[in-house]
């Protein structure tokens, strides 16, 4: 499965930005030194985790070059705010696709009620059984409370 993640992971950037969204959003709420600990603690918590968990965060890590911490603080953060949404579909011929809206950087527009303009990222991935995979963006500003745009 590790060798899975290295060869699939096709936005690494993409992954990076919504991961630095996410700590900074963890900064914002509970400081700089919770966030210190808890990075300096999750690499530790990821080594107990069960496989496939363990192995499928550790070949995030391996191939995007993110530290195992902030990958699972990313995905602890997923867990935790579930305005992802994923869905998993076969088609007569029987191929699989995998689609997931990333919409966490709404939650930094509301952190921020406007003070700071904050462009909210909102992307849909789908991923075919194939390994091929379709990214589809929608960038938009929010300044002074939270505007927000559909994705087409």
């Amino acid at each position: 499965m590790y060798r899975a993640f290295k060869q699939r992971i096709v936005f690494p950037q993409q992954m990076e930005a919504l991961i630095d969204d996410v700590t900074q959003l963890v900064q914002k709420l509970f400081g700089e030194r919770v966030l210190q600990f808890l990075l300096s603690s999750l690499s530790e918590v990821t080594s107990t985790l069960p496989e496939p968990y363990k192995e499928e965060i550790e070949g995030i890590s391996s191939a995007t070059g993110l530290p195992v911490s902030t990958v699972t603080l990313y995905n602890i953060f997923y867990e935790i705010f579930t305005f992802c949404t994923s869905l998993v579909v076969q088609d007569p011929a029987g191929h699989l696709y995998h689609a997931r809206n990333l919409d966490t950087g709404v939650l930094l527009g509301l952190v921020s009620f406007g003070l700071v303009t904050h462009t909210t990222r909102s992307v849909l991935l789908l991923k075919r059984s194939s390994g091929r995979s379709l990214s589809v963006e929608n960038s938009i500003s929010t300044r002074k409370g939270l505007q927000l745009a559909p994705l087409e």
